[in-house]
């Protein structure tokens, strides 16, 4: 059963609006205003073809951790479904605590009100200092981007677009994981390459009022939000909630380094979806 559908607003109002839905498997689709067929997400692109090592690891440790704590012998289904389901259960607690902070910044971005929990306001007042030191005029939060050149057609939705002292447009993405990994950077690659392509295909663009002729550079800025878990006998508390420090790690998005791989990483789910459809003989 897939998701109900969610209208998204696109970025400078290009085309309006695209159509966002998740399909019974997790995968993360667009419907997009002048094309039948829907196309991927970035990030489904990515998880379906970027191994991550690091999450592999950190799921291996969960098992581990909980395989030496349990005392009995036998391993009863009970317990291997909640040895097994403890990572999942951390990851959504971890992906919680993600949206909210968008939810905040988002609330701030748009002058709204906002309450926020003890454990992120230091995630929060590192925000402010990092909007302080780029007072950037906000164009839009939480729009579509997409992209359809076929073969290649995808679409994502972006947490900020600003524009900065010299027309440049800037796609910002939020993130509170324990690093910038490269994964990220490739997402924001395949944003901003939808964004130029978007604005190249209409006749100039309005910046305040006043219609454009040439269209501005875009470019990607991934920020994180510094944190880490408490403690425990020394080794990291994943049961306990993450401590946010007063401080954010940002990082600019090379398009030269990251879009090639962005491309490769499309060909190899495109090749892993084609395999769907392959019929096998044995004999």
């Amino acid at each position: 059963m897939t998701t109900p559908e969610v209208p998204i607003k696109t970025v400078m109002g290009i085309n309006e609006e695209i159509v966002q839905f998740t399909e019974k498997n997790g995968s993360r689709k667009y419907l997009l205003p002048f094309v039948p067929a829907a196309v991927p997400s970035v990030t489904t692109v990515i998880d379906n073809s970027l191994r991550s090592f690091g999450l592999e690891i950190w799921r291996a440790n969960w098992i581990k951790e909980g395989l030496e704590n349990h005392v009995p012998n036998v391993l009863l289904d009970s317990d291997v479904e909640r040895i097994l389901g403890a990572a999942n259960k951390e990851a959504q607690r971890a992906a919680d605590v993600g949206s909210e902070i968008h939810g905040i910044i988002d609330a701030i971005l748009n002058n709204r009100r906002y309450d926020v929990r003890i454990q992120l306001e230091p995630a929060i007042d590192a925000f402010d200092r990092w909007r302080q030191q780029h007072p950037w005029e906000l164009i839009g939060a939480e729009e579509g981007v997409y992209m359809w050149d076929p073969p290649v057609t995808y679409a994502g939705q972006v947490d900020a677009v600003f524009r900065d002292e010299y027309g440049n447009i800037i796609i910002v993405d939020w993130k509170s994981s324990s690093g910038i990994y490269e994964s990220h950077l490739i997402q924001i690659a395949a944003y901003v390459y939808a964004l130029e392509n978007m604005l190249e295909s209409v006749d100039g663009f309005v910046s305040n009022g006043t219609k454009q002729v040439h269209t501005p550079t875009v470019r990607g800025m991934v920020v994180r939000f510094d944190n880490k878990y408490p403690m425990r006998n020394g080794k990291k508390d994943r049961t306990q909630d993450k401590i946010f420090n007063n401080r954010i790690d940002y990082a600019w998005v090379d398009q030269e380094i990251w879009m090639p791989l962005f491309e490769s990483v499309y060909k190899i789910s495109k090749t892993k979806e084609a395999m769907k459809y392959v019929d096998l003989i044995r004999v």
